[in-house]
């Protein structure tokens, strides 16, 4: 698995530091024109893509009726392995709460609150470990008399907010994917 990671690393690498030799890349490329100094060149520019007027129809009448809504469609709460870890107690429950406008207490201390309630709003917590990690911190629970979760004892605790979050990831990371199974 290191070997993996090495590899992926000294490819992003030379890929990051190759020289860029500025040839064009294809006819269409050439035929461009010449980008502005302070435009990102080379492969970190953007692909120019006309649009030709006829598509670009507008419709007064419908665009007059449109509506924006604003709403989030990817949040995390302590039921997922890393939004925990990371220090997040909010619930399922306190997370739609929020949404709706109330008012909920943030990990340190404070309230925080929208200022209007959202128009829609999801819930996206990983199905991996779904709720391990807070039962593994818990040291009231079953599953966090097993050993192998030990290191999670009461990771949320503010005297191990810091330096323990990311010695229980490294650890949790190591003991799921790069420990082999000996069955």
């Amino acid at each position: 698995m290191l070997r993996i990671l090495g590899l992926g690393f000294l490819c992003m690498m030379m890929v990051a530091c190759q020289e860029q030799t500025g040839a064009p890349l294809s006819n269409q490329a050439a035929s461009a024109s010449v980008p502005a100094a302070d435009q990102p060149q080379g492969w970190l520019a953007a692909p120019e893509y006309p649009m030709p007027s006829a598509l670009l129809v507008v419709d007064e009448a419908k665009a007059a009726q449109r509506q924006a809504y604003f709403g989030d469609l990817h949040v995390h709460t302590d039921y997922s392995f890393d939004a925990f870890a990371f220090g997040t107690v909010a619930t399922p429950y306190d997370a739609y709460r929020y949404a709706k406008g109330e008012a909920i207490k943030h990990p340190g201390g404070f309230d925080v609150q929208l200022r209007q309630p959202l128009d829609f709003y999801a819930v996206t917590d990983h199905a991996m470990f779904l709720g391990a990690v807070k039962a593994a911190a818990d040291t009231s629970t079953e599953f966090s008399k097993f050993e192998y979760v030990s290191a999670l004892h009461d990771l949320n605790a503010p005297e191990n907010q810091r330096w323990k979050v990311w010695l229980s990831a490294a650890w949790l990371s190591a003991r799921f994917f790069l420990i082999p199974s000996r069955t």
